[in-house]
């Protein structure tokens, strides 16, 4: 089974990739940003808020795909990691937590202000933006 991930990964990454050979490049800045701890405050019921980092490697090798995807959703915003404030703490109970990530590129599904899905690692990312585009 782990052979066959692999080889969906690899062929979904060249053919992401593929995809951006074109003129158009994404930025961070074009798109909808929020601080982690206000995502409660956000009035749609069901969104997707990305959570990257500028330094994370593994963003940077993704972060064209992500953010073309996010160009054909109105309900994605982006949640800049800029030091380890979001990472899980596992300090159960607090609200702010409800939010937190083991780490960057992570990918959360969000309904009534609750996560419902917490996809981590680019190659799940890349695989969930596949499936959804």
């Amino acid at each position: 089974m782990r052979p066959q991930l692999i080889i969906i990964v690899l062929v979904a990454t060249c053919a992401i990739s593929s995809d951006f050979a074109g003129d158009i490049t994404y930025e961070y800045q074009d798109y909808k940003h929020i601080e982690y701890r206000d995502i409660n405050d956000i009035e749609d019921k069901s969104l997707l808020a990305y959570f990257y980092s500028e330094t994370c490697l593994y963003c940077k090798e993704i972060k064209q795909a992500i953010l073309k995807f996010a160009s054909t959703r109105e309900y994605i915003y982006l949640v800049t990691v800029k030091d380890r404030e979001v990472l899980c703490r596992y300090n159960k109970g607090s609200e702010e937590d409800i939010y937190c990530i083991s780490g960057t590129p992570t990918l959360m599904k969000i309904e009534n202000n609750t996560p419902i899905l917490t996809i981590a690692g680019a190659q799940k990312v890349l695989a969930y933006i596949l499936e959804n585009s």
